[in-house]
């Protein structure tokens, strides 16, 4: 257990780096990592099912590739080919176990990848995406690091039973009081809005990593990859930032 905790803390310092270049490059490489984590989920999700390289596989993220593409041209084209994906492999996939839950994560990932797209293109402070981005792994290493340190009470033994309250307690203090120094330093969002907007993050990762247990828990499966050392896979370590696309975009088109 402490070895994976060190690993997991180990990965999580080039996570948080990769934030940086987003000062130099700005959008563009938001847009250009972005494109390539959903890539890298779309890829890992449909390998769990075919469970190696096909033809299938290729036509799958070539299209993926070109829904990305089009976003820049045309979103109503891009949104028309996103569902043509979905209902080709979810007709090539029927003959698979889960085939209903495939479909609904494969959707889930489409709803959070435009809804990344949209806050990229709708946010004019760059740092409003950092912050975004370092609360959620800040809180997901943290709540880690704390629950396996501390441990306590489970806080979903059906669920996933390596989470404890401890962990989610102490994340959050931590991560709340390293948000409000942010902010306070660098965005300084309005008061009300800063302890709505920091909720709602915190919050969404927790059900987003909820979530994912469960996807896991049906698929009888510990992590869905090994691709990441301490962390699992793709959909492992940004379960929580999937979801928190989705919520903080909504939140940002109704209040910001």
């Amino acid at each position: 257990m402490i070895n994976n905790l060190f690993k997991r803390v180990l990965f999580s310092i080039p996570l948080l780096l990769l934030i940086l270049p987003l000062l130099i490059f700005g959008k563009t490489y938001l847009f250009l990592i972005t494109s390539l984590l959903f890539l890298s989920l779309f890829y890992e999700w449909n390998y769990i099912f075919f469970k190696k390289n096909n033809l299938n596989l290729l036509i799958i993220l070539l299209l993926c590739i070109l829904t990305m593409f089009l976003f820049f041209f045309s979103q109503l084209l891009s949104i028309i080919l996103s569902f043509i994906i979905i209902i080709y492999i979810s007709i090539i996939n029927f003959k698979y176990k889960f085939p209903y839950l495939y479909t609904f994560i494969i959707f889930y990932f489409f709803i959070s990848f435009y809804s990344a797209f949209y806050l990229i293109i709708n946010i004019k402070n760059i740092y409003i995406i950092i912050y975004i981005v370092f609360i959620v792994i800040s809180f997901d290493t943290l709540s880690y690091i704390f629950g396996n340190l501390i441990k306590g009470v489970k806080a979903l033994p059906s669920i996933s039973p390596n989470k404890t309250l401890s962990g989610y307690i102490f994340g959050f203090v931590c991560t709340f009081i390293i948000s409000f120094y942010i902010n306070l330093n660098t965005i300084n969002f309005e008061n009300t809005f800063f302890y709505l907007i920091t909720l709602l993050i915190i919050f969404s990762a927790i059900i987003g990593d909820i979530l994912e247990s469960i996807i896991k828990r049906q698929l009888s499966l510990k992590d869905i990859s090994n691709f990441l050392p301490g962390h699992g896979g793709f959909f492992d370590r940004f379960d929580s930032l999937l979801f928190v696309f989705i919520t903080v975009n909504t939140a940002f088109i109704f209040l910001y």
